[in-house]
């Protein structure tokens, strides 16, 4: 058992964005954010986990990639991390990251589980939206992760637009065929 959340802010000062937004990443920040981590594990008492968010913006500013910040904040409490391939590959399509370097660097052992879901490019970015089937550079990403060796359970990500159970089933089939080449691991459907 363990409670996850995404490595974001929604609100500050008074301003409400209505959406997940990347943290700025700098000492400051990381100070911060590892002082609420250790404040919410005491208080709650159970394994936590930090999730990357798709992200359309860079703050100016930054001094770390998100990569760095990952791993500065694994490294300083004891949390692991959510892996969402589809927000990984929003920002690499967004940002220009490159999917693979990322999980390159990562500490892959800290990795507790990952997330799937589909999207769709709007206006000149892709948006995970959790309510499209998932593509082949879903697949093909998951396959590196799994590769590496990242994480014994994947969780397919649905929100919206529920397909009828012979698409869905067909999603479910692209996970464990991927799946099954790398590992006996679980599948979970949210």
């Amino acid at each position: 058992c363990l409670i996850s959340d995404h490595l974001a802010f929604v609100r500050s000062g008074g301003f409400e964005s209505g959406h997940l937004l990347p943290v700025k990443r700098t000492e400051e920040t990381l100070k911060v954010i590892i002082e609420n981590i250790s404040y919410a594990a005491e208080f709650l008492r159970l394994p936590l986990a930090l999730e990357n968010i798709a992200s359309y913006i860079e703050w100016p500013g930054n001094t770390m990639s998100e990569v760095e910040f990952f791993r500065a904040i694994i490294e300083s409490v004891d949390c692991s991390m959510l892996l969402d391939v589809s927000n990984l590959l929003a920002n690499a399509f967004n940002l220009g990251i490159s999917a693979a370097d990322y999980l390159k660097r990562l500490p892959l052992e800290r990795v507790a589980y990952i997330h799937v879901a589909g999207g769709q490019v709007r206006a000149g970015l892709y948006h995970d939206t959790h309510a499209h089937p998932i593509n082949g550079n879903v697949i093909e990403t998951l396959g590196l992760a799994l590769e590496a060796g990242v994480s014994p359970a994947v969780l397919l990500e649905r929100d919206d637009h529920f397909p009828d159970e012979e698409s869905l089933d067909r999603e479910l089939t692209q996970v464990c065929k991927i799946m099954g080449k790398f590992t006996r691991a679980d599948l979970l459907v949210r």
